[in-house]
């Protein structure tokens, strides 16, 4: 019988650039522990503190790295869903309603029907606090609309949106009538978050 030789190799992980630098990843032989009651303990060796570490439920993680006068890499024991739940954190910023722009296109000859969708949709986003922007464009084959019936398009609009939805026009209409024109729109009450 030959004997199955077993090979060893060292993986060397290059820490990401969203998270701190934890575990194997410390390149110093000794690390400085930051205890309990938030003070500094005396240098120890990497290796032993990462033997003595239960590393299905921590992490050692840098904190701080090593000085040129010689001082070693200041590090903390921390739970490793405590160190996710930070790294989540950081990875998606949350955006609050008020921030996310909603926008709705929309042809100078939309239909009855289809106007009254959009304008619903406006409100249901302006409720949640967001901002809504309609643009309202002439189409390429589209219907031409007259001057009078662009007019009462965007009175319908700031009327049901200002008047029905509880929002504000928050800039003045960009644009021109029967070309491109722009409506901006955010509402009087921003919704609290939980």
């Amino acid at each position: 019988m030959s004997s199955a030789s077993i090979e060893y190799c060292i993986l060397v992980i290059s820490p990401s650039k969203t998270r701190a630098v934890r575990d194997e990843e410390i390149t110093s032989r000794f690390v400085q522990l930051v205890g309990a009651d938030g003070k500094l303990e005396s240098p120890v060796s990497r290796i032993s503190v990462l033997s003595d570490l239960d590393r299905t439920q921590s992490f050692l993680v840098q904190v701080a790295p090593a000085t040129d006068d010689g001082q070693p890499p200041i590090c903390k024991i921390l739970p490793k869903k405590e160190v996710r739940e930070r790294e989540r954190a950081k990875a998606k910023p949350s955006k609050t309603p008020h921030q996310v722009i909603k926008t709705l296109e929309m042809s100078w000859a939309i239909d009855g029907n289809d106007l009254g969708h959009r304008l619903k949709r406006a409100q249901d986003f302006l409720a949640k606090g967001m901002r809504v922007v309609f643009v309202v464009a002439h189409r390429r084959g589209g219907k031409r609309v007259t001057p009078d019936v662009a007019e009462a398009l965007i009175q319908t609009i700031r009327q049901r949106i200002v008047e029905e939805g509880g929002a504000k026009e928050s800039k003045l209409m960009e644009g021109k009538l029967l070309h491109e024109a722009t409506l901006f729109f955010e509402s009087t009450s921003r919704k609290k978050e939980a």
